[in-house]
């Protein structure tokens, strides 16, 4: 019942934080259309990024979700992503640029459940693909991503 308490105290925490990273966000009037989508990364794709990235970005997908969504879409610069693994393991997030440059990243101990949902800002970051790695396990989710206005 105490596990319950601090899960249910850290989603309520989570949700007001990006609430309020939200609020700020429309705050500052950076309303632009932007829409994602997602396609498989190429081989030259790949070379590419890992010629400077560290860590590389690997194109394994093995590691399987049972739903995954970025939403809005279209959206002003602000995404939530959003997915559920069959494990509650740690994961690590990262989104590289097409030079192989980390302009997201981020490490995370998954709740029961394996539910993950944040808010990641690419609003200031130019139109073009990007890759986003999910790795959990030793396993990788790696997906291109295309932002356009």
């Amino acid at each position: 019942m105490r596990d319950l308490e601090q899960q249910k105290d850290l989603l309520l925490n989570e949700k007001e934080k990006l609430e309020n990273n939200l609020k700020k966000f429309r705050s500052e009037k950076k309303y632009v259309s932007i829409k994602i989508s997602m396609a498989a990364i190429e081989d030259s794709e790949k070379q590419k990024v890992n010629t400077i990235a560290t860590p590389k970005l690997e194109n394994k997908n093995d590691l399987q979700f049972d739903q995954i969504s970025f939403f809005p879409n279209p959206n002003n610069g602000l995404v939530f992503l959003k997915f559920k693994t069959s494990s509650p393991e740690k994961i690590k997030l990262i989104l590289f640029d097409t030079d192989g440059a980390i302009i997201y990243k981020e490490e995370k101990s998954m709740l029961t459940g394996g539910e993950y949902q944040n808010m990641i800002d690419i609003a200031d970051q130019p139109n073009g693909i990007y890759f986003l790695q999910i790795k959990q396990n030793g396993k990788t989710y790696s997906k291109k991503l295309l932002k356009s206005e």
